[in-house]
């Protein structure tokens, strides 16, 4: 391999959007958890880690919450792929009230349009429909409303709270980054809707669990062909912090990588994560 394919690859590797399953422990448990609650006859091959790992979260309703790059739009994204029959994931979407929430249901359904706010009524077609599909666990990622009353923030979970009282087996499970939203969801608590929240920063099990499995992926994903010593998962110098962590590995994978192909000379010795990505990506555009 030269060195202008060897940087290629590289660039490759921090560009690409390939993501792991799940950043923790408790991510784990939780999508184990879901999984089993969609399909509880069929769940899926389990390794080891997932085996040991249970939550409970048996409601209708639940919020995830968590700062933004706890790994919570991956864990949607990964939840409907695993399971694209038994979910369906609405993704991104800014609702002005509950007939809004109604409309992206119903699209993602293929169900007419048809809703009366005012009388809170369900259309019988949708309420129908989604009886019989075998989706059965509504994903909202990023849920968001524009409101011009602290009320109109209530609609979105009016017809939510409609919708899985008159389908009992129906599932919803939503993320937002609303403080107001999150605020009223905690009204809801009292009918047995729940709330997790996932951690941001990592134990150092989880760590090095994670660092493990991220190297070995991408070693494999991208033939980097690198040797066992070179993808011994180093200590966390750069802190805990699920971001963080994600980022400082793939720029020390990629540093071994170029000075295992012989691009860099010596390998960065500095504690500033901003400064390292420096000197890393200095050698992949010069």
């Amino acid at each position: 391999m030269t060195l202008s394919q060897a940087k290629a690859l590289a660039r490759e590797v921090l560009e690409d959007d390939f993501v792991l399953p799940y950043f923790s422990t408790e991510q784990l448990a939780m999508m184990k958890t879901l999984e089993k609650s969609i399909c509880p006859r069929d769940p899926p091959p389990q390794s080891n880690a997932e085996a040991n790992t249970e939550t409970n979260t048996e409601s209708n309703v639940m919020l995830l919450d968590g700062v933004s790059g706890c790994g919570i739009t991956t864990f949607f994204r990964t939840l409907h792929q695993r399971h694209p029959s038994s979910s369906q994931l609405l993704q991104g979407d800014m609702y002005i009230g509950g007939s809004e929430f109604l409309d992206h249901l119903s699209d993602a359904f293929h169900v007419r349009r048809k809703y009366h706010p005012k009388k809170r009524v369900l259309a019988p077609n949708l309420v129908r429909t989604l009886s019989l599909s075998s989706q059965k666990m509504i994903l909202v990622d990023d849920l968001d409303v524009l409101a011009s009353d602290i009320d109109d923030y209530d609609t979105v979970f009016g017809v939510i709270r409609l919708l899985s009282e008159e389908i009992r087996d129906l599932k919803f499970v939503i993320s937002t980054s609303s403080a107001l939203l999150q605020k009223r969801f905690d009204r809801y608590l009292r009918l047995g809707w729940r709330r997790y929240t996932f951690r941001q920063r990592l134990t150092d099990e989880e760590y090095q669990e994670f660092a493990n499995r991220l190297w070995g992926r991408l070693n494999c994903e991208y033939s980097l062909s690198l040797t066992a010593e070179s993808i011994r998962v180093p200590e966390p110098k750069f802190g805990l912090d699920i971001q963080d962590v994600n980022r400082s590995l793939r720029l020390k994978l990629v540093e071994r990588f170029l000075h295992q192909q012989g691009a860099v000379a010596a390998l960065s010795t500095t504690n500033d994560l901003n400064e390292y990505e420096s000197y890393v990506l200095q050698f992949l555009y010069t």
